[in-house]
């Protein structure tokens, strides 16, 4: 099949790269930009140029993380408001969501950072979000 156009003449297609996957493209928007490596960054770049509503998805990703790393909580209010207003239903869903939880959301930041529990760990992000919230429920449990 790749032999046929070289006989006659005619140019080969380039080999197209394959699409990333919705967990390898959520696997790059959460990793922190100066951890990944020059192709991941190029191909989120990509990606970002062709969908503005990921790019938008992306840039509030980012804010909330650097509340984590700030360990300040105050901004959120500001950042849920921005989330109901992207436009994107997903993403107000989640801002309504976590408006009913606002307080335990906002002393879940200040406790978890304080804990470095999240930067010490290293395994898969599904085992992270299990023992997180077997640590959180054990210390409500503990100071309630």
């Amino acid at each position: 099949m790749a032999i046929a156009p070289l006989r006659r003449g005619l140019p080969i297609d380039t080999p197209r790269e394959r699409p990333p996957s919705p967990r390898q493209v959520t696997h790059w928007i959460t990793t922190a930009p100066s951890r990944r490596d020059l192709h991941t960054t190029e191909a989120l770049r990509r990606l970002l140029a062709h969908c503005p509503e990921l790019t938008r998805t992306h840039d509030l990703v980012r804010q909330f993380a650097a509340m984590l790393d700030t360990r300040d909580a105050r901004p959120l209010a500001h950042w849920l408001e921005q989330l109901s207003n992207a436009g994107l239903p997903a993403l107000a869903s989640l801002a309504n969501a976590i408006r009913e939880d606002q307080p335990a959301v906002e002393q879940a930041v200040a406790t978890l950072k304080s804990w470095r529990l999240l930067r010490k760990l290293r395994c898969s992000t599904t085992r992270i979000t299990s023992l997180v919230q077997a640590v959180l429920t054990l210390h409500l449990t503990c100071s309630g």
